[in-house]
């Protein structure tokens, strides 16, 4: 029964057949780095654990703020 439940799982949240496929496609495609001069809004989470890491006496709450604030800036340039 357990078996069961994880597969309707996979089948119906994860959608796992079409992960699946768009990982066979992905398999041959040429990966392309780009230098950016901001960060990228998909960066934001990897920021924010690396931080986390970090020493530091900035709290985590001002030094996203400065970060949001100092990309916003480069992006108006």
């Amino acid at each position: 029964m357990l078996s069961q439940a994880q597969t309707e799982v996979l089948c119906q949240e994860l959608d796992i057949r079409r992960l699946a496929s768009s990982l066979k496609l992905m398999r041959h495609r040429r990966i392309e780095s780009v230098a950016l001069a901001v960060l990228s809004p998909f960066a934001l989470p990897l920021m924010v654990e690396r931080f986390r890491e970090g020493l530091t006496t900035e709290k985590l709450k001002d030094r996203l703020a400065r970060i949001i604030r100092d990309a916003a800036k480069a992006a108006d340039k």
